[in-house]
């Protein structure tokens, strides 16, 4: 009885030690596509300035009418 319960105990151990491998693993994968995506970012913004400062300008305006569409809906 001992014997299974350590067997059980092992095997427990055993695929809890390989989950955290695949989730290491996925973490590494997951921050290597994010370094890659702000690379793509950099090299986007170095040749097409122009662009990329009126995307962001665009994207600020829209936030900040939402953001005062959200206060002045909860003023009133």
């Amino acid at each position: 009885m001992r014997t299974d319960t350590m067997d059980s105990a092992h095997e427990i151990d055993d695929r809890v030690q390989e989950a955290r491998r695949v989730a290491e693993k996925a973490v590494r994968r997951g921050i290597e596509r994010l370094e890659d995506l702000k690379d793509e970012g950099v090299h986007y913004v170095k040749r097409n300035p122009l662009k990329a400062v009126a995307v962001a300008a665009g994207a600020g305006l829209m936030v900040g009418l939402v953001t005062g569409w959200i206060v002045r809906r909860r003023a009133s």
